[in-house]
């Protein structure tokens, strides 16, 4: 098969909306895809961001990582990356996370991020062979979550004070999901394969989800219950 290169890397997927490029050294000087950590609206959700990055630290980072990084594309420009971390061999998991760093334009399809992350995980379970991949997410990113649901993502919980970020100084709660094999193996039973089928049918998809994310339902459950603890602890 004949390697296609292109911003200096390697592709290593063709999608549909979206191509996915194996991190070069060539491709990481000579671009600006390491200020998106310093950028704050980037970086809102995310506890990364508090000391300023450098184009030093990057390539520090690429050159000793164990995490699996893609930079995916528009099929015109790099606008994001996914990246498999964490990754434990003998229990078979790891966490999967993402940046977009280029803001969605107007005139451009919805859920470029969606296919990206879902061609990850094609690549998480049938080359690395996980059987579980966790997706931990800021409170505040539950409308994303709940579009991970059509990827396969349960939620597990709501882990309380889980994001500190600047010293202390931002506290919240965090999503925490995952995609177990027996899920991920329902859902490419039904698309042919794999968890990306065609931009049309998952944008239909997206729009018959429940109008209120579990999340949500799970956050009034503890709201309205919140006295049961507080009782035993009064004891």
């Amino acid at each position: 098969m004949r390697q296609i290169y292109k911003y200096n890397m390697k592709r290593f997927l063709e999608g549909e909306l979206v191509d996915l490029y194996i991190p070069s050294e060539k491709f990481i000087q000579t671009n600006q895809t390491f200020e998106w950590w310093n950028n704050s609206k980037i970086t809102k959700f995310l506890e990364s961001g508090i000391k300023r990055n450098t184009l030093d630290d990057q390539l520090e980072y690429f050159k000793n990582t164990q995490n699996i990084t893609f930079f995916y594309d528009d099929k015109t420009s790099i606008i994001g990356t996914t990246i498999l971390q964490d990754i434990n061999a003998s229990k078979k998991t790891a966490i999967i996370g993402f940046i977009r760093g280029e803001a969605k334009k107007d005139n451009t399809p919805p859920l470029q991020t969606l296919e990206a992350i879902a061609h990850t995980m094609d690549y998480a379970f049938n080359t690395l062979e996980l059987e579980r991949i966790f997706a931990i997410h800021h409170i505040g990113h539950i409308r994303f979550s709940h579009l991970l649901s059509l990827l396969g993502y349960r939620l597990e919980g709501i882990f309380r004070k889980d994001f500190i970020k600047n010293d202390w100084s931002e506290i919240d709660d965090r999503i925490h999901t995952v995609c177990h094999r027996e899920d991920y193996n329902l859902i490419i039973s039904k698309r042919g394969g794999s968890l990306w089928d065609q931009h049309k049918k998952m944008l239909q998809r997206a729009k018959l989800l429940p109008k209120t994310p579990f999340h949500i339902l799970l956050q009034d459950f503890f709201n309205s219950h919140r006295d049961y603890y507080n009782n035993i602890f009064s004891l």
